[in-house]
């Protein structure tokens, strides 16, 4: 949904819009390969226990080592925050 708001939303800079819809190009001819996850606040257990503030970045992180443990993932982020945070938890 959030991809969707931000392709269409009149208010927001071309350029982000145009990331968005290539975010949800490359989502469709890839979604075969492509995993989704739900998030739920019992995920964000692990970013609690060490002491990270929760906002989107944590929340994204925490989703990627929930997933982690069923699926090998790799976790791409253009974030060096959010990267320095990951590598906490994903190894």
């Amino acid at each position: 949904q959030t991809f969707l708001d931000l392709s269409y939303n009149w208010l927001k800079d071309e350029e982000i819009k145009y990331q968005a819809r290539r975010a949800l190009h490359f989502i469709e001819e890839n979604i075969s390969n492509i995993s989704f996850v739900i998030f739920k606040e019992i995920m964000l257990d692990p970013i609690k226990q060490i002491g990270y503030a929760i906002n989107n970045d944590t929340k994204i992180i925490a989703c990627a080592i929930d997933a982690s443990v069923s699926l090998d993932i790799t976790f791409v982020t253009n974030d060096l925050s959010q990267m320095l945070i990951a590598q906490t938890f994903l190894h």
